[in-house]
């Protein structure tokens, strides 16, 4: 089962799965990220983090995620829409 939630204070959400050992990974471009597609699927309970599709995750929760994944692009474009993202990072973290 896929379990989602939108919380108004982002932040505390992030730290209070923390608190609950949920590995946090975020899904955007960062000076730390890596290519999704050397991510390994986490043991145990994860997030996957997504933000805005303008402005992306916002830096102080960023900072909380143990995990910084981009999906790799060629050519001119930088981003792609957050439901694509979301899609390629659900399929990508799928159980095996």
């Amino acid at each position: 089962m896929l379990k989602w939630e939108h919380a108004a204070d982002t932040v505390a959400l992030c730290q209070s799965l923390i608190d609950t050992g949920v590995t946090l990974i975020a899904l955007e471009q960062s000076q730390s990220s890596q290519s999704l597609f050397t991510v390994g699927c986490p043991t145990g309970d994860f997030a996957i983090v997504l933000g805005n599709e303008v402005e992306g995750v916002t830096p102080d929760v960023l900072a909380l995620c143990q995990t910084h994944a981009e999906i790799p692009l060629y050519g001119q474009k930088t981003s792609l829409n957050v439901s694509v993202a979301a899609g390629i990072g659900l399929f990508h973290f799928r159980p095996q």
